[in-house]
């Protein structure tokens, strides 16, 4: 199968190659996790609720940058494609 087909098919998940696969990648996440899971128990329930709707809008932006870079990517990987072959 093609690539441009399993990426279609939404066999290629481009999230799944993003992680570092090294133990101070994982380390650091750890440690990232716990001292979230603090911060977030010491907040109070209107905190929390201010946090959540400040992450998700944080999120969103972040997840349209992201798209944005592969396509920039993939435009740039394609100029170079036609370039090579001309």
């Amino acid at each position: 199968m093609s690539v441009i087909r399993e990426i279609y098919a939404g066999e290629i998940h481009f999230e799944d190659y993003c992680k570092p696969k090294n133990e101070e990648y994982r380390d650091v996440d750890e440690i990232a996790m716990e001292a979230f899971e603090t911060f977030f128990a010491s907040l109070c329930p209107e905190q929390r609720h201010l946090y959540d709707l400040h992450e998700s809008a944080r999120i969103t932006v972040e997840g349209m940058e992201q798209e944005e870079r592969f396509r920039q990517g993939f435009v740039l990987g394609a100029k170079l494609m036609m370039e090579l072959l001309s």
